[in-house]
């Protein structure tokens, strides 16, 4: 999207499509202000609603998301679970082709999927040329990650065997006597968001 609001705007692509986004042109600026304000008000009528998203979600995360939707011009991975909730759609943001996040209702309760790439720091894209082969393999071939802001999940949950498969996944090479703190280390400073 053309709008500094790339997460944003990738989202009402991905539901209201390209050709609804190309119309708005001049008036993107208050039909976004708009939309983010239904948003904002359909979470704040019943906040509980965001609890039912496949992430840790808190009293407080959810007010912060609220008040993120309402307030800032342009809105973080934070946000997304309000966003996949109220538009009915799983939310896939792929980096560097090897880290993924999914972002979607716990029920499995969605209509569609989209794809959204970081490109780079500060820049997202939505993927409009989506489909289940792409998100198949990308679900094969990425690693799934806890959240953005703790990637893996703690190092109890690993065998050292799947440590090993993650560390090929994400292109470490690791030596035969790496022990299985050092590879979750490796590992974790790579899927770094």
């Amino acid at each position: 999207p053309d709008s500094k609001d790339h997460l944003f705007w990738c989202c009402y692509i991905g539901h209201y499509g390209i050709e609804q986004y190309n119309e708005l042109r001049h008036r993107a600026g208050n039909v976004g202000m708009e939309e983010k304000q239904r948003i904002s008000e359909y979470f704040k009528k019943s906040p509980n609603i965001l609890k039912n998203i496949n992430q840790k979600m808190t009293k407080d995360r959810s007010q912060e998301i609220i008040s993120e939707i309402m307030v800032n011009d342009k809105v973080s991975l934070n946000s997304l679970p309000a966003f996949a909730l109220y538009y009915k759609m799983r939310i896939l943001i792929v980096k560097e082709d090897r880290l993924y996040l999914d972002i979607s209702s716990n029920d499995k309760e969605y209509d569609k999927t989209i794809l959204i790439r970081k490109i780079n720091d500060k820049t997202y894209g939505i993927d409009l040329n989506a489909n289940d082969v792409k998100i198949s393999q990308i679900e094969t071939d990425c690693v799934l990650l806890f959240s953005y802001q703790k990637p893996l999940k703690p190092i109890s949950n690993f065998k050292t065997d799947e440590l090993k498969t993650l560390a090929n996944k994400v292109n470490i090479e690791i030596e035969p006597k790496t022990s299985k703190t050092e590879l979750y280390g490796l590992i974790s400073v790579k899927c770094i968001w």
